[in-house]
């Protein structure tokens, strides 16, 4: 059995069910465009993880903040992570914390009600883009 490279930077497949061609999408679009790391968590009384891709662990720093902890590091801290909060049905604001707290390791995302207190969320997801190291 030989084991090597398997090299390509352009992928194509047949449309022919929508419109008889050839479709190609240059594989760097495909790589630069596919979150690094998301995942999806519940963080009422504990934190647990429904479901994730590279991401090691979580932290629950109290009410309503969470820090990600990444499995493979980004390249430096200015990847672009987001995230979405949720509890009982009701939008919660999801938002990172100071630019300090963002690593090319792990950041934290806080979620606050409409009246601002922080607090947990029984859904929380992120993503993230940007360059592995």
């Amino acid at each position: 059995m030989a084991f090597g490279t398997l090299a390509f930077d352009t992928l194509q497949t047949s449309d022919s069910k929508n419109t008889g061609t050839n479709k190609t999408l240059d594989t760097s679009y495909v790589f630069n465009g596919t979150p690094k790391a998301w995942a999806s968590i519940n963080e009422v009384t504990t934190v647990s993880i429904f479901d994730s891709f590279n991401l090691s662990s979580t932290t629950d720093d109290g009410n309503g903040r969470t820090d990600f902890v990444l499995t493979n590091v980004m390249s430096n801290a200015n990847y672009a992570p987001n995230a979405t909060a949720g509890l009982n049905g009701a939008t919660l604001f999801a938002h990172l914390t100071t630019k300090s707290l963002i690593t090319s390791s792990e950041f934290r995302v806080n979620s606050n009600s409409e009246a601002g207190t922080v607090t947990d969320s029984d859904v929380k997801v992120m993503a993230v883009h940007g360059d592995l190291a």
